[in-house]
């Protein structure tokens, strides 16, 4: 495989882990909404793992609101094979903020 086969494969790899950041970390800040959410780390996971990623950090405690994530998606043997990355890492920040006039 030529060398802009393994740019395209690192490319998709890290859309994917940002597309997992950006998600897990709005899923971790939605459960951070006074009364409707509980488990915003539990949130953070299922949602990185359902976009193909593991979770690395989530600092997303209740009483809070700004969850900040980080995830890592594993590089496909293409990529692995033009150096010896083996993951492509991510972070997102998600914040929740209260719409003026709001208690």
């Amino acid at each position: 495989m030529e060398k802009n086969g393994g740019s395209a494969v690192f490319f998709i790899a890290r859309t994917r882990a940002q597309t997992a950041a950006d998600s897990a970390a709005l899923a971790a800040a939605a459960e951070l909404i006074p009364g409707l959410g509980t488990e915003p780390e539990a949130k953070a996971e299922e949602f990185a793992t359902a976009n193909g990623a593991r979770l690395t950090g989530c600092r997303c405690a209740l009483g809070t609101t700004v969850a900040e994530v980080s995830v890592a998606v594993p590089v496909t043997l293409t990529l692995s094979a033009f150096s010896d990355l083996t993951e492509v890492r991510a972070r997102s920040r998600a914040e929740v903020v209260s719409p003026a006039g709001a208690p």
